[in-house]
């Protein structure tokens, strides 16, 4: 009797340890940040750091320069995708913020710069 009692305890004790187990959610993705916009001129682009370089310009009218890492994932619109990157050309970039470095997501062609407004964290 005491054999029995003692199989049916590890019996129990192994079932609440499987369906705890069993029962855990995996953990939730990290959400990705919503991406943030920039209209200007190219400045800069050095296609071995891949680093393209904005002049923006700010409500109060000042210019400012924005530095974009591109990665193999972004996405460069018009025929002549990184091509099209010379200075002078006026361009939208949508990026996230990725700690200090603002990660491109797509480049695309534009018709005029647009004043942005300064985002502070």
């Amino acid at each position: 009797m005491r054999k029995l009692m003692m199989y049916v305890s590890m019996v129990v004790v192994l079932g609440f340890v499987a369906g705890t187990l069993l029962g855990a959610d995996a953990p939730k993705p990290k959400p990705q940040p919503k991406p943030l916009t920039a209209n200007g001129v190219v400045k800069s682009y050095d296609a071995d750091a891949k680093i393209l370089v904005v002049t923006v310009k700010s409500e109060k009218g000042e210019a400012t320069d924005m530095s974009f890492r591109l990665t193999d994932e972004t996405q460069i619109k018009g025929a002549k995708g990184v091509e099209a990157l010379t200075e002078g050309t006026v361009v939208t970039v949508a990026y996230t913020k990725d700690t200090m470095t603002a990660v491109a997501i797509k480049v695309a062609p534009a018709e005029k710069p647009k004043i942005v407004k300064p985002k502070t964290d």
